[in-house]
């Protein structure tokens, strides 16, 4: 099973601690992925039912130095900002939203911070990822 934790404190630009270490068998060269979860997404048509939620991948980090109880991690590369027209759009058409709706991934959720959440990447995904940017992934709620 993958192991999840959370961003602990951001060292600089492009470094960062998360909070899981030799205890939780954390290795130098492990990779993990920072992520954004949505809340459940209504069904429109019957809200009682949800849809499930998004994961959204905002990031990618190889442990550096492991301690005890945290790791020294550094960010690979630059994530792609996530934004719904390179994922969705069909046609060359910019559509239009309702700028009054509340937003299912506010601005701000697509940067690392303490408290973001961290997942490993397992060895499968690790060699499937290798050249793939990040992108948003549906998951069931």
């Amino acid at each position: 099973m993958a192991l999840k934790g959370k961003i602990a404190a951001i060292v600089s630009d492009t470094s960062v601690v998360i909070n899981l270490g030799s205890v939780q068998g954390v290795k130098p060269g492990m990779r993990f992925r920072a992520i954004f979860e949505t809340p459940p997404i209504p069904d429109p048509d019957n809200p009682r039912n949800s849809l499930g939620n998004l994961v959204i991948e905002i990031g990618r980090l190889q442990v550096q130095s492991v301690l005890e109880k945290m790791s020294f991690c550094e960010l690979e590369g630059t994530a792609q900002p996530f934004t719904v027209s390179s994922v969705f759009s069909l046609t060359t058409v910019t559509p239009k939203v309702d700028q009054s709706e509340e937003r299912l991934v506010p601005p701000d959720s697509t940067i690392i911070k303490v408290g973001t959440t961290v997942v490993q990447l397992v060895p499968e995904e690790q060699e499937k990822l290798k050249q793939a940017p990040p992108s948003p992934r549906a998951s069931s709620a």
